[in-house]
């Protein structure tokens, strides 16, 4: 009895000591701020995002003075910062950036740009390590497209969603482009009649993919699932 009496003595004595000494503040801060974007030029719509081995993507529009051009900048795990490369091309503004990486470091980017006669829904991709592909279009000309948004499922299927007038009324479209694809021609997935606009995506694990919009003041959804097709 009085052995286990001395221990449980030890063992009080050492929590009181260990509770007396004060906590230690944390040592971790904020970096200071560095610039990536171009000295003189104008920037806006920053979007970032970070693949599994901790390479950062971060795109935006810089203004030259002439056009609004999409541009990124990568930073491997809280390194340097690479110098800015523009992604869509000269000569018509670029806005609205978007971004999605998938599983394998593929890098997809999305924007509205102006082609001098409508905004089109273009496309850029960048494998982990590489460059930037040339620009695609993705909505067709002849009426203004907007507001892109864009997901990829653990497949590397990329899903992008955007608004689009389309003869009387703004519908919600979609592309898909599967892993090492092409984008498919655009769809409708709004139900004709009514302006659709504000268009939202989401995907989940098992490859689920979500669309919300708002039509006619209601909100409404459609899902597409892994190999399958949209709902009503």
């Amino acid at each position: 009895m009085r052995i286990l009496k001395s221990i449980l003595s030890s063992l009080v004595a050492s929590l009181l000591l260990v509770s007396a000494v004060p906590a230690t503040a944390s040592t971790w801060s904020w970096s200071a701020p560095i610039d990536l974007s171009v000295s003189g030029q104008a920037a806006g719509s920053p979007q970032v995002v970070v693949d599994s081995t901790g390479l950062v993507t971060a795109i935006w529009w810089g203004d030259n003075g002439e056009n609004r051009i999409i541009q990124s900048s990568t930073s491997q795990s809280g390194g340097t910062w690479s110098t800015p490369v523009p992604i869509s091309a000269l000569g018509g503004d670029g806005a609205q950036p978007e971004l999605a990486v998938d599983s394998t470091g593929l890098v997809t980017a999305i924007w509205t740009r102006s082609n001098g006669s409508s905004y089109i829904i273009q496309s850029s991709t960048r494998p982990r390590g590489g460059t930037w592909s040339a620009p695609v279009d993705l909505s067709l000309n002849g009426s203004n497209a907007w507001n892109p948004q864009v997901a990829v499922d653990s497949t590397g299927l990329a899903i992008a969603v955007w608004d689009r007038y389309v003869s009387t009324h703004n519908r919600i479209q979609v592309s898909t482009r599967p892993l090492g694809g092409t984008w498919s021609a655009a769809v409708n997935l709004s139900p004709e009649g009514q302006s659709a606009s504000d268009g939202k995506i989401v995907v989940d694990a098992s490859g689920l993919a979500t669309v919300i919009w708002i039509r006619n003041s209601i909100l409404q959804a459609s899902n597409l699932p892994r190999g399958g097709s949209w709902s009503t």
